[in-house]
């Protein structure tokens, strides 16, 4: 049936206001407000039809925005809207032979509204696609005025929320529904981070993909696009049963990989950026050091280097005072605080900061036990000790973080300054002037590394001793079955009061029980040899084997008794001994190793 609703519309005049036209024309406006019949008829067609009811909405808000004190004299506001919804039947009915369904739901906005509508698309068993409206749904935009790309984006949170109502109603899956929206910059924006964004954009973001995957999101030209209808508005008239805003638009009933769509949109726009946050880098400005303390070795060296460079520096600056003196301890000392300081700012520089403007240092900190003091920029261990009978120095010594190169340095010269010590000697020599986190590691690990304390802690290489002879391993024997023969001496002897003579012990030892036979040798002659191996034979009985030296291997201090076997005639050993069934073998020359079973009793 037509409805006709009064709404004022403003009309402006050149004339002045007059008070009587401005209450006759408040008074009107006031009546039209109030007027709840006129408004309820506007709220019943909107009921009807989607596009009606935005076109309402439009007008209820714009009832409400009204300001009756800008209102001028002789002006008349009155819009008509005549609405025929009888012929505009909206039946909608899907076939039980469906093969698959999906749904796709499309969404835009304008200045006034945003809206979505969504169509359910069914293959049937027989091949035919049917399309038709399921649900449409509009909002009017906030009274505080927005972009339009802000509009889009909330168009497609109406449009989540829409395929979300719909899928829980048919119980339909999320994931088989197609978004459809022609604002390149919203849909740039979904595929994006939230977080990346502005407030406005981010929450409205966030609340899209959770309920939807970006991929879902397509691109379509602004004239393919239905939910176009519902923002700018139809009269009741134009949407037949065959028209567009029923069926959906045609590509709809084609194959899916025909339709006119774009998977991702290109390059962000400039109003896409504008919602970008801005991200704050802090910048640091890093001054080049002129010496490098990784490329020394010697603490001293770096410090005489650096007392000279400022040195120089100073006879720039004040050029009618120049020094070109031998370097002074005060020169020397300065330069140390430097590196001092240095080291401190790269390990402690927010402890340092926080101490220079009068705050402790954080309780996370790692020398927040120290408790620590800048004295003249130098930080420093504090503790309760001042009233000790110490030098300054060593009651707040200075805080050096361990692995910083100058903290090397250091440790390398107290290591060196002592002579190469203990790590423990070196360690505590240290405490007395600085306080090394990790100290004792620091310490041991230049220890370690030191090339002249890693010779003197080298391990000799053992030689692995081989099999021992079958002489050494005769099993069950009675003693000296197996002898080793060696000479020792000379000593001296007193014979009578005044005489003193040189004799020599000449050993016998069993090679497999280890028990010991000395003889005396009054010479060096074979005939004395003889004489004691005939006195050892005749007590301890014949030996299978004698083992002697060759002769060749004695030096130094037993040089003497090692020539007495040189100077025997072997040759007449050896018949006295073959005479008696005894078998002489000498071991290899220059290899003492093969007598150490006689050499050791020696």
């Amino acid at each position: 049936m037509p409805v006709e609703v009064e709404i004022i519309e403003k009309l402006r005049s050149k004339k002045k206001v007059a008070k009587s036209g401005i209450t006759r024309n408040v008074n009107r406006v006031r009546e039209l407000i109030n007027n709840k019949e006129s408004v309820s008829k506007v709220r019943q067609y909107a009921k009807n039809i989607e596009e009606a009811k935005e076109k309402a909405r439009i007008v209820i808000n714009e009832l409400e925005k009204a300001d009756p004190s800008s209102i001028e004299a002789d002006g008349e506001w009155l819009v008509e809207v005549e609405c025929d919804v009888t012929d505009a039947k909206l039946t909608a009915s899907l076939s039980s032979k469906t093969l698959t369904r999906e749904l796709v739901v499309f969404c835009d906005a304008s200045e006034d509204a945003c809206a979505a509508v969504a169509y359910m698309r069914a293959v049937l068993v027989d091949g035919e696609v049917i399309c038709h409206l399921v649900m449409a749904k509009t909002r009017l935009m906030p009274l505080k005025t927005i972009s339009i790309p802000r509009g889009e984006l909330m168009g497609c949170q109406l449009a989540v929320l829409l395929a979300k109502t719909i899928c829980e109603q048919l119980g339909l899956s999320m994931l088989h529904v197609t978004y459809l929206s022609d604002s390149t910059t919203a849909i740039w924006w979904i595929h994006g981070e939230p977080r990346n964004f502005q407030p406005f954009v981010a929450n409205r973001v966030a609340e899209v993909i959770s309920e939807s995957d970006p991929g879902q999101w397509h691109h379509v030209r602004t004239d393919l696009n239905v939910a176009d209808i519902a923002t700018r508005g139809v009269a009741a008239n134009d949407l037949k049963p065959e028209s567009r805003w029923i069926n959906g638009p045609d590509f709809l009933k084609s194959d899916k990989s025909e339709w006119p769509i774009d998977d991702i949109p290109g390059p962000p726009s400039p109003t896409a950026q504008r919602e970008m946050k801005k991200k704050v880098l802090g910048a640091e400005v890093v001054v080049p050091k002129l010496l490098d303390p990784a490329s020394y070795c010697n603490w001293l060296k770096l410090v005489r280097v650096t007392a000279w460079i400022l040195r120089f520096c100073h006879n720039l600056r004040k050029k009618d005072r120049r020094n070109a003196e031998v370097l002074s301890v005060e020169e020397l000392e300065e330069a140390e605080l430097y590196w001092i300081k240095s080291a401190q700012q790269d390990r402690f520089g927010v402890e340092v900061e926080s101490l220079s403007k009068g705050r402790p240092a954080a309780q996370a900190s790692r020398i927040a036990d120290l408790n620590p003091q800048l004295v003249n920029g130098i930080l420093r261990v504090g503790g309760r000790i001042d009233k000790a009978e110490l030098p300054w120095e060593a009651k707040h010594p200075i805080i050096l973080d361990h692995g910083h190169d100058i903290t090397r340095l250091i440790v390398i010269h107290y290591h060196r300054k002592l002579i190469h010590a203990g790590v423990e000697h070196v360690f505590n020599h240290i405490r007395e002037k600085y306080w090394i986190l990790r100290g004792h590691s620091e310490v041991k690990n230049c220890t370690v590394k030191c090339p002249l304390c890693h010779q003197r802690c080298i391990q000799p290489l053992t030689q692995r001793m081989s099999s021992l002879s079958s002489t050494r391993l005769a099993g069950v024997s009675v003693p000296f079955q197996n002898v080793g023969l060696d000479y020792a001496g000379p000593f001296s002897v007193r014979i009578g009061r005044n005489r003193i003579e040189k004799r020599n012990i000449c050993l016998f030892t069993c090679m497999h029980m280890r028990a010991v036979h000395l003889e005396v040798a009054h010479s060096l002659e074979a005939d004395s040899f003889i004489m004691a191996l005939r006195r050892f034979l005749a007590r301890r009985g014949n030996p299978a084997r004698i083992l002697s030296d060759n002769g060749t291997n004695f030096v130094g201090a037993e040089r003497e008794s090692r020539e007495s076997v040189l100077e025997i005639d072997q040759e007449r050993v050896a018949d006295e001994l073959s005479a008696r069934g005894v078998q002489w073998i000498f071991i290899p020359p220059a290899a003492p190793w093969f007598g150490g079973a006689w050499e050791s009793l020696v």
